[in-house]
């Protein structure tokens, strides 16, 4: 699940920096002159800042990541296989929580999850095989839908 966040995140930062004008999400943020000035070379600087706003983009939660990758490439939730975005979300969520939280099922979990949520509050997440199959398969049909639905608009992958 990792290696699958981080590559929606490297493709996020491409997809930016192949044309900042276009696709930097707009903000009204700030940015402090003498910030500015310690960068010589406007792609570095264009570098920084997407990585700043990548930075963020986890802690919407796997759901709302998979969302704005989506909205990227200019294709919709409902171009996918029904509830495969919500499965992954909460496939995401018991990763976090065996990472940050000591396997033990939180109010986070249960509120990035909704009705998809597998665990009650105070569970421990226990991983099996047959768990970590059923991760691989919702990727694999996610990456399946997403080369589909990209050719069907003309898009490369």
């Amino acid at each position: 699940m990792a290696t699958f966040e981080h590559w929606l995140l490297w493709i996020l930062k491409v997809f930016i920096l192949s044309n900042p004008h276009e696709y930097y999400p707009n903000s009204k943020k700030q940015i402090d002159i003498t910030y500015l000035k310690q960068f010589r070379d406007m792609s570095v600087l264009w570098e920084k800042l997407v990585d700043d706003y990548l930075s963020g983009v986890p802690y919407q939660g796997m759901k709302d990541q998979l969302k704005t990758f989506l909205k990227f490439f200019g294709l919709k939730v409902g171009d996918f296989t029904k509830n495969l975005l919500d499965t992954i979300n909460e496939n995401s969520q018991c990763r976090n929580l065996i990472m940050h939280n000591q396997k033990k099922v939180n109010a986070s979990y249960i509120t990035k999850c909704g009705l998809f949520a597998k665990h009650a509050a105070g569970d421990s997440v226990v991983v099996t095989e047959d768990i970590l199959f059923a991760q691989a398969d919702n990727l694999l049909r996610f990456m399946q839908d997403f080369r589909k639905n990209c050719e069907s608009v003309g898009k490369s992958v």
